[in-house]
This record gives C-alpha cells, sequence and structure tokens, in this order.
C-alpha cells in the first residue's frame, strides 16, 4: 500500500527544501477506536488509542491517504497530530460527531441528492463551532458515501496518514513546507 505514494513522496521530495527526513506511517486503525453515539450521519466518535507513538507529539506536517490517493496535506504545529487527524477524519467521511458547517458547505450539502437526505437542516445547524467542514470535503464525502455510510474499524485501514515529525530537517519554516506540497501535490480534499 505504501509503495505509490512512497514514489510520489520521493520524486516531489527531492525537489523540496528538505535535507534529511523520516517519514512514518500510521493507519487510521492503527491510531483510532470507532464507536457509535447521537442520530447519523453525524454519530462517530474517533477515540484516539491508549497508546500512541510518541513522534505525534511533536510538530510536524502530514499527508492523508484514502486508498492510496492522496487527499490532505496538514500541519501539526500548535496542536497533536492526533487531534488534527481526528479532525480530517471527521470533516472528510461526514460522520464525525463534532462536524459543523458554514452556509457554503450547507449549499454543497444540498445540492447532493444522497446527502441531503441523510442531512436535515438541524443536523447542519447543531455544530457550531466544530470541526467545520467544506465544499471539497463533502465532495469527497459524496462521491465515497456508500461506503462512509457503513464507516468501521475496517474502512479505517483504507486512510493512511504519512507523518513527518519536525527534527529540524526543513531549511524551511513548516508552515511554508506545508503550503509548497499543497501547491505542489494538490490534495483533493484541502480548501
Amino acid at each position: 500500500m505504501l509503495f505509490s505514494f512512497t514514489i510520489i513522496l520521493k520524486k516531489f521530495i527531492c525537489t523540496s527544501k528538505v535535507k534529511k527526513y523520516s517519514m512514518i506511517s500510521y493507519t487510521a486503525a492503527d491510531l483510532f477506536d470507532v464507536s457509535f453515539s447521537g442520530t447519523f450521519p453525524l454519530d462517530v466518535e474517533f477515540a484516539p488509542k491508549n497508546q500512541l507513538p510518541d513522534e505525534l507529539s511533536q510538530k510536524g506536517v502530514y499527508l492523508m491517504f484514502f486508498e492510496q490517493q492522496l487527499i490532505f496535506i496538514g500541519l501539526s504545529n500548535k496542536e497533536s497530530a492526533i487531534s488534527r487527524f481526528e479532525k480530517q477524519l471527521s470533516t472528510i467521511t461526514l460522520r464525525g460527531r463534532k462536524v459543523s458547517f458554514n452556509q457554503d458547505s450547507q449549499n454543497e450539502i444540498n445540492k447532493s441528492i444522497s446527502l441531503a437526505k441523510c442531512f436535515k437542516k438541524a443536523s447542519l445547524l447543531k455544530n457550531k463551532g466544530g470541526f467545520q467542514t467544506s465544499p471539497r470535503r463533502i465532495l469527497f464525502a459524496e462521491k465515497h458515501w456508500q461506503l462512509f455510510t457503513r464507516l468501521d474499524k475496517a474502512l479505517l485501514n483504507h486512510f493512511v496518514f504519512v507523518w513527518f515529525p519536525y527534527n529540524h530537517c526543513f531549511t524551511i519554516p513548516l508552515p511554508e513546507i506545508c503550503e509548497e506540497w499543497k501547491r505542489n501535490l494538490k490534495p483533493i480534499c484541502n480548501g
């Protein structure tokens, strides 16, 4: 599974301003358990496992893949990486209990016949201030909605996080590296 994105990364990182790097990958199933409570579809709690790798407490840049497709690039600078991963899983699958919707994302939901049936206006408004989703994430979730409605531990194995802990390997600040990677690799759920 690592081989397709490893090729992309090695090709890109060679042109990046990175002296030396370490890259660690985890499936979402390695890091999270899932539980359900509340009303479908915003009924999934992504609970971090008790024993998490120490390197996830450092600053760093991460790439998120679904079925070997790069879908998101993010930065963990102030929050822990695990908090960032939880936010991305919640909003990209549109299943997390903490997902919130702004007007643009509400409009995107209403354009989708399959999603509009599941998301009632009340559920779109309930989590003000939670993990805000976006139109791009909604389009991605709609494309994979049949899988995401049956979200379980097995499906978490299809999500992979590639973590680049900050260990003074970057010659420019982390936010600049993150933006450069987004610009060049063009993940579909950013923005």
